[in-house]
């Protein structure tokens, strides 16, 4: 019986360490970023920012709202500490992005 009384505490437990929390949601919106330099990489190929057309900017600028509006929606979620446990989560993985890309976009 007291077996039976075990699992809803469980299954309570995983749910809740299941939510968002500062660092997964900089985490989420990082690798939201990311997707975009990947893009942009992919889009740019050899040429130079001067040479893409209109659809391939608007491309890119329709990824980086999406990200943009990703981070507004999840930075509102955090106040206080959170809020600077958000962003220092977000500053360090964009860093380590940055340097990853650091070459590739020029």
């Amino acid at each position: 019986m007291k077996k039976l009384l075990l699992l809803p505490v469980i299954v309570a437990f995983i749910f809740a360490s299941c939510g968002s929390n500062p660092k997964s949601d900089a985490d989420k919106v990082c690798k939201c970023r990311e997707n975009v330099l990947k893009k942009v990489v992919e889009i740019k190929g050899n040429r130079t920012y001067n040479d893409l057309s209109k659809e391939e900017n608007e491309k890119i600028d329709k990824l980086v709202k999406e990200c943009d509006d990703k981070e507004t929606k999840l930075k509102a979620n955090y106040k206080d500490a959170k809020a600077t446990e958000f962003k220092d989560a977000l500053d360090a993985c964009y860093d380590k992005v940055q340097k990853e890309y650091e070459g590739k976009l020029e």
